[in-house]
């Protein structure tokens, strides 16, 4: 008889567990847990499940209406991502099997705003926009395991006080080699060709690139191209710099 009782009663346990796990308000989940001192969020709604931030802020780069969704591949946890904020909007999944993983990343970043929340010292404006095809990242801590995709650099162009430089068609292939991020950079207009080797391995970065004016290349930029880089017989200049991030 205590058996037949017991597990009705469990039972009952059980699902009241469920649904409170199922409906838990994401706000609560936040408040117990211990964020970055450079994170904070702001207008939580929904569910831990299904739901969305009004405002996300890391460092100074801003990001709204962040909406989420969580499901399963498998026995794998999966967090779909979704962002309709005008400075960065697209999609990607997150995917947790050991070390999280992020797939199908589909985004759409405007220069400027890559630009402004960047450390780079660049005394110039980017333009256009960045959008991101990439199939799957996989991190293990700050080292890179794998990377496939590639970045292009729509409508590109840099401008300065002395000059603006069209860029015509440019992307950038994506790779991992030895735990470090490599980005290669092509491209090719009229004013300039350019191929370049971007190495970054935790806050560091290092460039490596070869750049060759074009007749529309503004001449008071291409007076400062031998400060930065060393011309050849054939008009290239060779370009080795590095930084922290």
């Amino acid at each position: 008889m205590v058996k037949k009782i017991r597990w009705p009663i469990l039972s009952l346990i059980a699902c009241y567990f469920f649904f409170l796990i199922l409906y838990l308000p994401a706000s609560m989940v936040v408040n117990w847990l211990s964020l970055p001192s450079s994170i904070k969020l702001a207008g939580i709604n929904g569910s831990i499940w299904h739901g969305n931030i009004n405002r996300l802020i890391v460092n100074d780069s801003i990001i709204n209406a962040l909406e989420w969704r969580i499901g399963f591949s498998g026995i794998y946890p999966v967090v779909h991502l979704f962002s309709s904020d005008e400075n960065i909007s697209g999609k990607a999944n997150l995917i947790w099997k050991g070390d999280w993983l992020i797939r199908d990343i589909k985004l759409n970043i405007l220069a400027d705003y890559l630009q402004g929340i960047s450390n780079l010292a660049i005394p110039m404006l980017i333009q256009g926009n960045f959008y991101i095809d990439i199939d799957q990242i996989a991190f293990s801590g700050n080292t890179c395991k794998n990377i496939d995709g590639t970045i292009y650099w729509q409508h590109a162009g840099v401008k300065s006080l002395v000059g603006t430089i069209d860029l015509g068609n440019s992307f950038f292939k994506t790779d991992c080699q030895q735990g470090q991020l490599f980005f290669i950079f092509t491209q090719e207009s009229d004013a300039v060709t350019t191929t370049a080797t971007i190495r970054i391995f935790e806050d560091n970065y290092w460039l490596d690139a070869l750049l060759t004016p074009g007749n529309l290349f503004p001449p008071l930029l291409l007076e400062s191209l031998n400060n930065i880089g060393i011309k050849d017989k054939q008009g290239v200049f060779n370009i080795n710099t590095s930084g922290q991030l």
